[in-house]
């Protein structure tokens, strides 16, 4: 595994851990290129997460309510969180949808 790729693992381990630990019931990853590998893997299909809190030695183990939601530009799903997924697809049906004006209410 490239240790860029092993950054990220190790960065989104540490944001799940303290989403669980505050209490979150919600992740937002937000501009995403690509999403997958075996942190969120475990993630997404444990009931149980086991980490070590930012600053501690010890580890802990926590029930996982959490639900993801990650927001990008064709963002690539890959391995396994594939088949679970949902995808949505927002299409605002203009050309510059940052210039659209006309809002309501």
């Amino acid at each position: 595994m490239p240790l860029n790729s092993q950054l990220r693992h190790d960065e989104l381990r540490k944001q799940i851990t303290s989403a669980i630990l505050c209490g979150s019931v919600f992740l937002a990853l937000d501009n995403a290129t690509d999403v997958g590998g075996p942190v969120l893997d475990a993630a997404i299909t444990g009931r149980l997460w086991r980490d070590r809190p930012l600053g501690q030695s010890t580890m802990v183990q926590l029930p996982n309510r959490l639900t993801f939601y990650v927001t990008g530009n064709n963002v690539e799903v890959k391995g396994d969180l594939a088949r679970r997924t949902v995808f949505i697809r927002l299409d605002a049906m203009v050309e510059r949808p940052h210039q659209r004006g006309g809002f309501r209410r």
